[in-house]
């Protein structure tokens, strides 16, 4: 391999940084939902045509969304040149860094759609699927990261078979399922389609779309 003891020690260092930020991003992608401030900024790239936004509640919830979107951004293309320079023959570090490149760039697409399509929920869902893709494939680096780390200190060989991120892959996959059905839930108003548990009860003087109501138990 053509990493060194300091390559490692950034990789895993960057991993972190870039999971860290990317976790508070989708977070305040959250805020941004429960306020209702996706609108904050009506236009892309910029905000109300300016690179400094109005000082207003909902336009700085939003802009501060998207700071935090380039402070990501700053953290996977080091994470990207980094990869490329010092780990050319570690496909899993050098492929997966090239995929979270190209999600990243999906994103910003799906980000501006976002904002210009005034909230479709369909859009607003993809964006956060990706998003989530994004952050477990940091976290995949970061735990490659962390065994080589490993493997320098004790001397020994890298003996993680394929089999063993089988169970990891299978509990990773259906946490995302939920996490994004969740979102779509909330987004496609099918919260109230369902207002009883565990079965699904629908409001007596409400007409629910058989759909909606299919959505929220589908999330469940």
């Amino acid at each position: 391999m053509e990493q060194d003891k300091g390559s490692n020690t950034l990789l895993l260092g960057l991993s972190i940084a870039a999971i860290l930020t990317t976790l508070v991003l989708i977070t305040m992608g959250g805020v941004v939902r429960v306020t209702e401030s996706g609108l904050g900024c009506p236009d892309w790239p910029l905000c109300y045509g300016q690179i400094i936004p109005p000082m207003e509640f909902h336009t700085l919830i939003e802009y501060s969304h998207r700071l935090l979107a380039n402070v990501v951004s700053i953290f996977v293309l080091a994470l990207l040149a980094v990869a490329a320079i010092k780990y050319r023959q570690v496909p899993r570090v050098l492929r997966t860094a090239i995929l979270i490149t190209l999600l990243l760039g999906l994103q910003v697409g799906l980000g501006a759609w976002t904002v210009l399509a005034e909230l479709p929920p369909e859009v607003v869902t993809a964006h956060l699927a990706v998003a989530q893709a994004i952050l477990s494939l940091l976290v995949f680096t970061g735990v490659v990261a962390y065994r080589l780390k490993a493997v320098e200190f004790s001397q020994g060989g890298n003996t993680w078979a394929r089999r063993d991120w089988v169970a990891p892959a299978w509990a990773a996959g259906a946490v995302y399922l939920v996490v994004i059905s969740g979102s779509y839930v909330v987004g496609s108003n099918a919260t109230y389609a369902c207002v009883s548990w565990p079965l699904c009860q629908n409001l007596d003087f409400v007409k629910w779309d058989e759909l909606l109501s299919f959505v929220n138990m589908f999330h469940r």
